[in-house]
């Protein structure tokens, strides 16, 4: 379902696009994002973690001031643990190597904002809105350091998984002229987890839900450079 409604989504505003091409900006947008999990007494004791994301985005101008932005994302979200001490026996001198386990999941994410902008050269931006995402591939990483008894692995548990997420979206940036249509756009945005992404039972009925707050740096291009 998810998957169906990212397509149509998309179909539809590459139409509007083509009729009123003279209202868009086009954006090419990556960057870093601290990730984590929430929802149960597990995931909420992991660390967050750092990963990236990139993609494009498109803004539509409503008014002046206003516009709708609609981004698709190639997206790494997750966490990560401590590091757990291994033990060869219930002597706690008995300690010979750590072990680490990531949480790892790749996404197709869309988020749709409502946005206004305050400025005259450089301009402020500030964002609400809602994403739905599609889950590529999940994936639980161990690695270990001082031992040779164990070593590093990696888990395919897509399976155990919901393909869809759904959350709210925020944002504030800023836009710094480059030339006559290019700008540098510089933002954080925070993609917000409601739903349970897990299909399977949950510690003390808990939930997994995403988080990810994003460091996102990219050039946007005015196919029409006066909009007012």
């Amino acid at each position: 379902m998810s998957k169906t409604l990212l397509l149509s989504a998309l179909l539809m505003f590459a139409s509007l696009c083509v009729s009123h091409a003279q209202n868009f900006e086009g954006e090419i947008i990556a960057g870093p994002s601290l990730t984590s999990l929430r929802g149960n007494d597990v995931v909420n004791s992991l660390n967050p973690s750092i990963n990236f994301f990139g993609g494009l985005g498109i803004n539509y101008h409503l008014k002046a001031n206003s516009l709708l932005n609609v981004r698709l994302l190639f997206d790494k979200k997750g966490a990560t643990s401590d590091n757990l001490t291994l033990y060869s026996g219930p002597d706690p001198n008995s300690a010979y190597g750590t072990e680490k386990v990531i949480a790892r999941s790749n996404y197709l994410t869309l988020p749709v904002q409502y946005k206004y902008r305050l400025g005259k050269k450089i301009q402020y931006e500030f964002g609400l809105g809602m994403y739905t995402a599609y889950l590529i591939s999940h994936y639980q990483i161990i690695k270990t350091t001082g031992t040779t008894d164990f070593s590093d692995g990696k888990e395919n548990n897509t399976k155990d998984y919901k393909r869809g997420d759904l959350g709210l979206s925020t944002g504030i940036g800023i836009l710094i002229p480059l030339q006559k249509s290019f700008s540098l756009n510089i933002s954080i945005n925070d993609n917000l987890g409601l739903i349970n992404t897990s299909k399977v039972p949950v510690y003390h009925n808990g939930t997994v839900k995403n988080n990810s707050l994003m460091l996102l740096l990219g050039v946007n291009y005015k196919f029409k450079y006066d909009q007012n």
